[in-house]
């Protein structure tokens, strides 16, 4: 709803709509889980998947489908500091911005905690 909400006025204007994407794909870990990757936030989202292309490959976000023991995949605490515990909270929070938009997102790999600053771009197909 909250996305129709958002979209309404341009499809009521008869504009084209413009969504923005960062390109990736990813689960929520819970506290147990996130803790053995050294994340000690309550949730957040793991990337399974970085869409070639993309915004979050420009960035050098790593993605992957094995489950996340194995510290391959990053993992996003946040994004322009407000903490995201499901890619429901990604994918609201990003829909209210415009392609060519920034955000900076805190991201964990290896333990390592760094923040990336990210570009919007239009939506499209994961390739």
């Amino acid at each position: 709803i909250k996305t129709l909400n958002s979209i309404l006025p341009d499809l009521m204007r008869s504009q084209e709509i413009k969504r923005p994407w960062i390109g990736i794909a990813g689960e929520s870990l819970n506290k147990t889980s996130a803790k053995l990757q050294g994340v000690s936030t309550e949730k957040c989202i793991y990337i399974t998947r970085v869409c070639q292309g993309s915004p979050a490959a420009a960035a050098r976000l790593l993605g992957s489908n094995r489950f996340p023991q194995n510290g391959m995949g990053d993992i996003i605490t946040k994004v322009d500091d407000l903490p995201m515990e499901s890619l429901g909270d990604l994918v609201s929070y990003i829909n209210d911005l415009h392609p060519g938009d920034r955000v900076t997102l805190t991201v964990v790999r290896k333990e390592q905690e760094y923040r990336v600053e990210v570009g919007l771009d239009e939506w499209k197909a994961c390739e």
